[in-house]
């Protein structure tokens, strides 16, 4: 399994904002239902629930142009919506314990559309996400971005 998994989609200037550069979204990933730890996306950590950690990193990376978070979890959504997050609810059949995260993706990205360059993944229960590691300029954000690509299955590829 991957902590992040990077896709490359096709570059169209049509897509890149008014400064030429190419748009990035982030998808942070989280179910409501956890088996060891009943709502742990939801859980108070310091004052604020688990899931707020991620979601501030990703609102807070230069790179990042929108942040989106696919769940079915209505805890996570609400969450989600406080802090201007955008909502993707993710159908039961992807929510599963053996459901498998590329999946996850490959519908967020149906509702996405194909407004973004490329997708940085982020999973909702990982307090530790650091906005410096996903912006500007950040050799190990561009190069991942430039080199790794995704098949459907999940398995990275380089260039």
């Amino acid at each position: 399994r991957f902590s992040h998994l990077w896709i490359r989609a096709e570059i169209s200037t049509s897509m890149n904002d008014t400064s030429g550069r190419p748009r990035a979204a982030a998808l942070l990933m989280g179910r409501g239902g956890s088996k060891s730890i009943p709502k742990k996306n939801v859980h108070p950590v310091m004052g604020r629930p688990l899931v707020f950690y991620p979601m501030h990193a990703a609102l807070s990376a230069e790179r990042i142009d929108r942040v989106f978070v696919t769940t079915d979890c209505p805890d996570i959504q609400s969450v989600a919506r406080e802090n201007g997050v955008g909502v993707i609810a993710r159908p039961p059949d992807l929510s599963r314990d053996d459901s498998q995260m590329v999946d996850g993706i490959l519908h967020a990205l149906e509702v996405m559309g194909d407004e973004f360059d490329y997708l940085v993944t982020m999973h909702c229960n990982c307090a530790t996400h650091h906005p410096g590691k996903k912006a500007a300029g950040h050799p190990d954000f561009t190069t991942l971005l430039q080199r790794t690509t995704i098949d459907p299955r999940g398995q990275s590829a380089g260039r």
